[in-house]
C-alpha cells in the first residue's frame, strides 16, 4: 500500500490531487472544531441535497481525475522489427519498382525515414540495404551515416 502510495505521488497531477484531498480532510477538521468555519459556509450550500455538496466536490475530483487518466492512455505501441530477415523483406518491399519499363538512375535512401515508416529497429536499414540494392541491380554511388545514393547498373548489350 505504501508503495503504491508513494508511486501515485510521485505523478505530478495525482501528487496534486493528493494534496488536495489533504487539505480538505483538513479543512474539514478545522470546520468541525470551529462553529463559525468553512463548515459552517459549506452547510449552507447543502439545499435539498441529501448528501453533503462539498463530500460530492471532494469524491468527484479524484475520480474526474482518474477517468482523464484512463482515457488519455497512449495505446499499447507495435514493437519494433528487428529480426534481419523481416527488415529485410520490409527494405525489399520499400524499393523502387518499374515505372515505365525501366528502373529510376538513382535511389536515395534516407535510413531514419525507412525505419521510421515501416517500424524497423535503429539501424537495422543500413545493414541491410546493400543486400537489397544488389538484388535489384544497383550499386552504391555514396553511403553515408544518415542516407544514401544507389545508382542502377545498366546492362550493356
Amino acid at each position: 500500500m505504501k508503495d503504491i502510495f508513494f508511486k501515485i505521488w510521485k505523478d505530478p497531477v495525482w501528487s496534486k490531487v493528493i494534496s488536495v484531498g489533504i487539505i480538505g480532510l483538513i479543512t474539514l477538521l478545522w470546520s468541525q472544531i470551529s462553529e463559525r468555519s468553512f463548515g459552517y459556509f459549506i452547510d449552507k450550500l447543502n439545499i435539498n441535497v441529501p448528501v453533503k455538496l462539498w463530500l460530492l466536490l471532494v469524491l468527484a475530483i479524484p475520480v474526474f481525475s482518474f477517468a482523464i487518466k484512463i482515457i488519455g492512455k497512449k495505446p499499447k505501441q507495435i514493437p519494433l522489427i528487428e529480426n534481419e530477415s523481416d527488415v529485410l523483406a520490409a527494405v525489399d518491399s520499400w524499393w523502387p519498382k518499374i515505372t515505365g519499363g525501366y528502373f529510376p538512375d538513382d535511389v536515395k535512401v534516407n535510413f531514419k525515414e525507412i525505419e521510421v515508416s515501416h517500424r524497423l529497429g535503429t539501424g537495422s536499414v543500413k545493414k541491410v540495404i546493400d543486400k537489397v540494392a544488389s538484388k535489384r541491380n544497383f550499386k552504391p554511388k555514396f553511403i553515408g551515416d544518415t542516407y544514401a545514393t544507389y545508382e542502377y547498373v545498366h546492362k550493356k548489350g
